[in-house]
This record gives structure tokens, sequence and C-alpha cells, in this order.
């Protein structure tokens, strides 16, 4: 009696792992789109919400004389970008260091933080530029070609609040999705952040990308809920516990069945359920270390690539025993 209640609560035990397989592989038709396209971003809806001035001090050591085309001017050397020439005339020199003891003055970097906002989704851009002023202004010749190129470098992405920027993330149609994205000029150095303000599908909550975008108060279904938490790749994910809670059941079937004489099981489908417990095991190593690496790590090490291919070579050889086993008693 104990034999079957065991091997009861064993199936009972793969049923959601089983479940949340399939849930995986339904991802592509039950998941609904809530990206949001860069491709809608124009150059004229994007707005200027901030400028900040970040304070450099510019000594006289750091100019040099220079008779630029009969003209003198002198630059400055110890720019952010030397593809950036900052230079001044000799009477703005004269006007900031009149006096022979003024060693320094404050300058300031440019830093424009960009807005967007739509239904669909919201970009924020932080652009600071590689070139100097001594007074605090801007050309706004400049916020109108930053805004074009914020547009351009948003064209082609996908945006959606993703964890991390350690490895490429996809979405249920394969694209991949990015919420931070760089944005270099020789002239400036920025950074944009986008995301989703599309509200969730009926059954989004069931993929592991659910904390990627705004999550709507809707009914769940509880089981099912929980069967989708056994995947690794989610942030909530309750793997390590339930399978630490298999393994332990699962010890204690096989200790049952060595040691219970009066076992309801022949021989025969002692070893065929050991067998088939023992490729379920490997099986779960396997995948552990495949999602660990491509979705936690977001790095493949040959160490686990060498693990996660003999527990592949052990589940097919319990497979196989398994089934040598079963045609065995059959024939018999």
């Amino acid at each position: 009696m104990k034999d079957l209640i065991l091997i009861i609560v064993s199936i009972l035990w793969c049923i959601p792992i089983l479940i949340s397989f399939v849930i995986s592989g339904l991802r592509k038709k039950l998941e609904s789109d809530r990206n949001f396209y860069g491709k809608e971003i124009s150059p004229k809806d994007i707005e200027l919400v901030k400028v900040r001035y970040k304070p450099i001090d510019m000594k006289v050591s750091d100019f040099s004389e220079c008779n630029k085309d009969g003209e003198l001017q002198y630059f400055y050397k110890k720019g952010k970008s030397q593809d950036v020439v900052y230079a001044i005339s000799k009477q703005e020199y004269d006007r900031y260091f009149l006096e022979s003891t003024v060693e320094s003055i404050t300058a300031y970097y440019p830093e424009f933080i960009f807005s967007y906002q739509s239904t669909n989704g919201s970009m924020k851009a932080t652009i600071e530029s590689y070139k100097p002023t001594i007074e605090r202004y801007y050309n706004p010749k400049d916020i109108e070609q930053y805004k074009k190129l914020i547009a351009k470098r948003c064209e082609k992405q996908v945006f959606a609040k993703v964890p991390g920027s350690h490895f490429e993330y996809k979405d249920c149609k394969g694209q991949i999705v990015v919420y931070n994205i760089d944005i270099d000029t020789k002239t400036m150095h920025g950074t944009i952040t986008g995301e989703s303000n599309k509200e969730s599908g009926k059954w989004d909550y069931l993929f592991y990308d659910e904390s990627w975008y705004p999550q709507t108060q809707r009914k769940k279904n509880r089981f099912l809920s929980f069967c989708s938490r056994l995947d690794m790749r989610r942030a909530d994910n309750i793997f390590t516990l339930y399978f630490t809670i298999g393994l332990i059941f699962t010890i204690r079937l096989i200790t049952e069945m060595i040691v219970n004489q009066n076992s309801m099981l022949t021989m025969d489908m002692k070893f065929i359920l050991l067998y088939m417990i023992a490729a379920c095991l490997c099986l779960i190593i396997v995948i552990y270390l495949s999602v660990t690496m491509k979705y936690i790590i977001g790095k493949i090490f040959s160490g686990d690539v060498l693990i996660s291919s003999v527990s592949m070579l052990f589940t097919i050889y319990f497979i196989a025993k398994a089934f040598m086993r079963f045609a065995s008693m059959i024939m018999s």
C-alpha cells in the first residue's frame, strides 16, 4: 500500500512540471504582444524636459595659444573627446582671464533630458555633450539634431522593462527586446530607456516575461499560476524548492522499494520505475543547467555544458534500459 501511495504522489508531483512545459510551448499562441515599438517615436513628439550643467574647472594652463587663419585663438586641451575642438577668441580669453590672479574659471558640460509619452509606451533619453561652455547656454539647433538622433536610434528597437542587459532577451515572437540602449557620436554620449504602457492580456500572467510589462489586475487560475512558477526564467520561480521536495520523495520511494520485501511490485516493475525516475532526474538537471546558463547567468560555461551533455546521455541510457526491461517482461 505504501508503494502505491508513494507512486501516486510521484505522479502528482510530475503533473505541474509537465503542465509548465505545455505552458511554455503555448507561449506564441497565448501571449499577447505588449511591446513598445520605437519606430512610432517621431522627432517632433520628443520633448526637452530638463537641462543640467555639470561644472568643471578650466585653468589657464589648460589652454594653448594658436594662430588660425590669421586670428589668435585659445584651444582647450582637456576636453572629453579628441574629436571635439573647443576654442575661444583672444577677446573672450582676455575677458575670462582678465586679471593675472585668475588661474581658473568655472565652465560646464550641458546635459539634456528628453522625454516621449504615448498610450503604447514611454521613452527617456539623457544626452551629455562633449562640448563645454563657459556660459550656461545651449544652441537650439543642437536640440533638434539630438531629437533626430534619438528617433533614429529608437527606430528599430523593441522596448520592454527587461531585468538587465547582460544578454539578449526575446519576446514571444522571437524579437530582441531591450530596456536601455546607448547613443554615441563624436560630440556626445547618451542613454535611452523605453518601456511599454500596454495592458496585459488574459493569459500573460503565465509567462516568465510578465514582469517586463505593466500588470493588470485580472482573475487568475491559481493552479496554472502555480505551474507557471516552475519556470526558472521567472523572477518569482519556485523550481528549486519544488525540485527539492520531489527529490526527497524520490529517495523515500527508492528506499521503500528496496527495503519492503512484501511490495506489490515485481522486480521488473521496480527496475522500470527506478530507470524512469533516474531518467527524469537527469532530464531535470539538463533543463536546469540549460535555463540557468541562457536566461539567468547569461553565459555558457564549458563545465556546465559537459555536465548537461553527460546528463542527457544518461537520460537516454535510463529510458532505453527501462524500455528493454519492459520488453523483456512482456516477452517472458
